[in-house]
């Protein structure tokens, strides 16, 4: 055979998760092969999740109350606001 392929690539374009209609419980929580898998692998998207809940919390809860802020503090809120 002329274009055979070593078991490397062969293996590489084989469906090995075949969808399976009677069991949709199965089906429902299968993370294996899907596009979430790939999101949440890659440390861009932890990064950027991380970086927006600090962004949040600091909007939320900067209000100025503490006893060290200056005299001209602005709360986060308000400079998120702008």
């Amino acid at each position: 055979m002329p274009y055979s392929l070593d078991k490397g690539i062969r293996d590489s374009l084989v469906i090995r998760f075949q969808y399976d209609a009677g069991s949709s419980f199965k089906n429902m929580f299968w993370f294996s092969g899907t596009a979430i898998e790939l999101v949440f692998g890659k440390p861009l998207w932890w990064c950027l999740t991380g970086l927006h809940w600090t962004l949040w919390f600091v909007k939320e809860f900067h209000t100025c109350q503490e006893i060290s802020a200056p005299y001209n503090c602005i709360p986060a809120k308000q400079v998120f606001d702008r």
